[in-house]
């Protein structure tokens, strides 16, 4: 793969997306994203700009076991809190994290391919609630 699926973002403000976006994504891939505040009293704002991956149709809000999630954990890796597990076209469109991390796993299985997602985010200071109304614009 020509792109870089796992990464580490600590620059104040920037974007990262699924690989190959906006183009579909490949089969069978686990990308990790770590975003890391510089000091223990900031947080992160993590914006979803677009979002589109598998969902096999059944109950909103959950996504199909063994299929393409986007998971985002409020710390360094997947034993922090499970933010989300999300699919399809739904989900929380802003999200602020408690500490200095957000770790995103982005994974793949053999089937069906979509566009993926692109993401933004934004480090500053103070901690607030993870999830924020979808319009909203911190203070």
């Amino acid at each position: 793969m020509s792109q870089d699926c796992d990464v580490t973002l600590s620059e104040p403000e920037g974007t990262f997306q699924s690989p190959y976006y906006p183009r579909h994504y490949i089969n069978d891939i686990s990308c990790t994203t770590t975003i890391k505040a510089p000091a223990s009293n900031q947080s992160i704002l993590l914006t979803i700009l677009d979002f589109n991956i598998e969902w096999d149709g059944g109950k909103k809000g959950e996504c199909p076991k063994n299929k393409d999630t986007l998971r985002i954990y409020d710390g360094m890796d997947n034993s922090s809190t499970l933010v989300g597990e999300y699919c399809g076209t739904s989900i929380d469109k802003t999200l602020r994290s408690t500490g200095p991390y957000f770790y995103v796993v982005f994974k793949t299985d053999s089937s069906v391919r979509y566009k993926g997602f692109k993401a933004s985010y934004e480090i500053g200071r103070g901690a607030g609630p993870l999830r924020l109304p979808i319009n909203s614009r911190p203070i």
